[in-house]
């Protein structure tokens, strides 16, 4: 009966500490290019203080492929789920603002500046 209890303290704790819960995430703006032979990132252009991600992906720009594929592609590149990268705007565009949750955005920036000195 005693560890019922300590296990109900525990994750009162938890929660009235904020532990588990998720973070708004952040903005990462991307230039995407559609239908491309090979998958690649590499840093852009800034725009403002951030710089552009241009993303290669094979997804055509046809009825959401190239959107579903950037989501798809820049969640790998980032090793979080596939449902923690959502599109915030430029849906019919090649500029996007993604929204980004499940890994810090210096982390995040660290992987991808990673990933584009490496070839991919």
């Amino acid at each position: 009966m005693a560890k019922v209890r300590e296990s109900k303290n525990a994750s009162t704790k938890a929660r009235k500490s904020g532990a588990g819960k998720e973070s708004p995430g952040w903005i990462l703006v991307i230039e995407v290019k559609p239908a491309q032979s090979r998958v690649f990132l590499r840093r852009g252009a800034s725009h403002g203080p951030a710089p552009i991600w241009v993303v290669g992906i094979r997804e055509p720009a046809r009825e959401g492929q190239a959107n579903e594929g950037v989501l798809r592609t820049l969640a790998e590149f980032l090793g979080v789920s596939p449902s923690s990268v959502a599109l915030v705007s430029g849906h019919t565009s090649r500029i996007k603002r993604l929204s980004v949750r499940g890994i810090d955005e210096s982390d995040g920036f660290e992987r991808l500046m990673r990933l584009a000195s490496e070839k991919i």
